[in-house]
Order: structure tokens, then C-alpha cells, then sequence
């Protein structure tokens, strides 16, 4: 990691209100953490950290350029990552080269994602929350998702002979992908 990523991650609680310039919460919403490309129009997923029940609830947006489709369409997961008990965590955590690590503590202790660098990633914090969802997702996918199809824009043209799938919600042509998610899912 480099340096400025390490100030950002020792400084998120007083990063989780700072918005870019449209007003919108580019570090955390609400209690959804965020991994994935800095343009959501390039894919992502939205989380929250893993419950008591061992899920993890997700929203992933993922473009259907990225199957060969239009660049104006776009998949969302809706659903539920099933992580299970951190016995089974190392299982997933095997596809990112992670291991986890038992930290014994006077509150009980906890667990520590040691990820390929040897740095250790509590998963309490959003970057071990954060390894562990995608591991999650790399590994396992979604369990229970329901999956929306959304395209913003007119069709297009090159891709209507025979399109890759037909979208369920249409958009204006200027809206915003990240606004209709945080407005529709999250």
C-alpha cells in the first residue's frame, strides 16, 4: 500500500463525510462500505460488513460491456454473500492468497486478515471487511440475489441486431448510475 493509502485508512472515521463536489458520500454510505472501480460505471460493489449470521448484504453492479454488451447497460445484484462462521472464512480468503489469523485480546479477541504483503487488515476495519467481501464474492458469489438489468440511454444501434439481455428499468440519458443505486438499493 502507499503512503497516502494508509493515511486514508488511519483517517476513515473523519473520511466518512467528505463529498466530492455533487454532494455525494464518496468514502462510505451510511453504514455501506464500498470496493471496486472509482466510476461505478466500471463496475463495483457496495456492502456492509459481515453480520453475527455470517452473511454479508451486497449490491455489485457490473457492466454488460464487460460480456460484450453496450456501454450504457448494466447488471445489479441485489442479495446476501454467505461468508458462514470465520472457520470457513480461510476457505474464501484462499482464492485472494489471505490468511486469517486469530488476535487474542482482553475483549475476546478477534480476526485478522493477513493479506499477501504480510500486513495484517482487522476485519472490524473497512479494508479487512473489505478483503473478506470480495474473497467472499470470488470465491462463493451471491447466494440469494435478485438481479435487475438497467440501461441508461437510448440503445444502441451496433448492439440491437441481437442484444445481450433486455433490460428492466430504462433511464433518461443524463442520470447518474451511482444516484439510482444509492436511491434504489441501498
Amino acid at each position: 500500500m502507499t503512503h497516502d493509502m494508509h493515511t486514508w485508512l488511519a483517517n476513515w472515521s473523519e473520511n466518512a463525510r467528505r463529498k466530492d463536489k455533487a454532494g455525494l458520500d464518496v468514502t462510505r454510505e451510511g453504514p455501506w462500505l464500498y470496493t471496486g472501480d472509482i466510476n461505478l460505471e466500471y463496475g463495483g460493489m457496495f456492502f456492509k460488513p459481515v453480520d453475527e449470521f455470517g452473511t454479508i448484504r451486497a449490491v455489485e453492479v457490473r457492466p454488460d460491456s464487460d460480456r460484450g454488451g453496450p456501454d450504457n447497460v448494466f447488471h445489479v445484484q441485489d442479495g446476501y454473500l454467505f461468508a458462514g462462521d470465520p472457520d470457513e472464512w480461510q476457505s474464501s480468503l484462499d482464492v485472494c492468497g489471505c490468511t486469517l489469523e486469530r488476535v487474542p485480546g482482553v475483549d475476546g479477541g478477534h480476526y485478522a486478515i493477513v493479506d499477501g504483503m504480510g500486513a495484517f487488515h482487522d476485519v472490524r476495519t473497512p479494508e479487512g471487511a473489505t478483503l473478506l467481501a470480495d474473497a467472499v464474492n470470488g470465491a462463493k458469489g451471491f447466494d440469494d440475489r435478485q438481479e435487475t438489468v438497467i440501461q441508461i440511454g437510448k440503445g444502441v444501434a451496433a448492439y440491437d441486431p441481437e442484444p445481450t439481455c433486455t433490460p428492466d428499468t430504462v433511464l433518461r440519458g443524463n442520470k447518474r448510475l451511482h444516484n439510482y443505486i444509492r436511491e434504489n438499493f441501498l
